[in-house]
């Protein structure tokens, strides 16, 4: 006779994969298979915050003002603090950014001592990947609901900063072992703060979700995503 999961240990097997997930990646999937759209509303702004620590994690590659602010407009509009015009003129602009510096982004100067990159490629087009995946996922963060879910952004945000993070890498001549650790470090920081954001969306009652709108967790959250933005 076959074995037949129950609902509890169904429950029990994926709060504990959503515990050891080793990015945020996984974690989002489990989110987007559990067929609860109430429990993907819930966490529209934790998704939204998220997608914008991302961003700020390769903040230090923009180049251009409105994708900064751009960052800015979706941690306020995540927190209650912006309205949805703010967010969508904000996209506008750092989109309007990503366009103008698509023109010029092999221009882009990588902070390397290197004469020469290894691969033969020009260093300055390779870093420029890096800045225009920097900047998108600036200006991802701000996109309305109507064009692409909170949990898609969150996806598309951590994505960006990830491969902004690897063209940076590149740019600088970093060989493969140290890159894939690196990408490997980003991802867990990643799962880490979605973590702290949404906590364990399995067993809510048990690890609680970060509360965004009261002035005592606002303190705690900005200190948590500075430790994320900061973390070596």
């Amino acid at each position: 006779m076959p074995y037949i999961t129950t609902p509890n240990e169904v429950q029990t097997i994926t709060t504990e994969l959503w515990t050891s997930a080793p990015s945020a990646k996984v974690m989002l999937q489990l989110l987007s298979q559990s067929g609860d759209p109430h429990k993907l509303l819930f966490y529209e702004h934790h998704f939204r915050f998220f997608a914008a620590s991302c961003a700020r994690r390769t903040s230090y590659l923009l180049t251009d003002t409105r994708s900064r602010i751009a960052i800015q407009t979706a941690e306020l509009f995540a927190n209650g603090r912006a309205s949805g015009y703010a967010l969508h003129k904000a996209y506008l602009n750092a989109k309007a950014a990503i366009l103008e510096q698509a023109k010029h982004y092999n221009t882009f100067s990588a902070p390397s001592v290197q004469q020469s990159h290894p691969t033969g490629v020009n260093e300055e087009t390779i870093y420029g990947a890096a800045v225009l995946h920097a900047a998108a996922a600036a200006a991802t963060c701000c996109f309305a609901q109507q064009a692409r879910t909170p949990l898609g952004l969150a996806e598309a945000c951590a994505k960006y900063a990830t491969r902004a993070l690897y063209w940076e890498q590149i740019s600088l001549g970093a060989d493969s072992t140290l890159i894939s650790q690196l990408i490997e470090e980003e991802e867990h920081r990643q799962a880490h703060a979605l973590g702290i954001f949404i906590g364990n969306p399995f067993a809510p009652l048990r690890f609680p979700p970060m509360n965004l709108h009261s002035s005592k967790s606002m303190s705690q959250q900005g200190s948590c995503t500075q430790q994320f933005v900061n973390a070596a």
